[in-house]
């Protein structure tokens, strides 16, 4: 429930939808409308990102330090599976998890880390 409340605060905020694909990469610009590197769910995030390819298939990719300082040594996680876009609704699934979002112009918003932050993506 919690993340619904999220995404519904945060639509306002995002660009209003243009007819454009939706193919692209997307780079993590903040967490909670903190910039990154930001700490968040006991890991300081260095960057993500986020690839819709035209085959339907989605790319992510994360770069985190542990501990959650500045300086520590850097782990990276990386997903694959399959997208799909309803209206500005976005689902993508791999084989462990589903990612929720909202696409808007060049802004792609993701709930993470237990349905509790808000991660703003930018189109590059």
């Amino acid at each position: 429930m919690r993340a619904v409340i999220v995404m519904a605060l945060l639509t306002a905020c995002l660009s209003p939808s243009e007819a454009t694909s939706p193919v692209g990469t997307y780079a993590l610009a903040t967490i909670d409308g903190r910039a990154i590197p930001t700490s968040d769910d006991g890991a300081f995030v260095v960057r993500s990102s986020v690839t819709l390819q035209s085959n339907g298939v989605f790319l992510y990719s994360r770069v985190d330090s542990f501990p959650a300082t500045p300086g520590a040594p850097n782990e990276a996680t990386a997903d694959f599976g399959a997208w799909t876009l309803t209206a500005d609704s976005l689902l993508m699934r791999s084989d462990t998890r589903v990612y929720r979002g909202m696409l808007a112009g060049s802004q792609l918003l993701l709930v993470q880390g237990g349905a509790s932050s808000a991660w703003l993506y930018t189109r590059q």
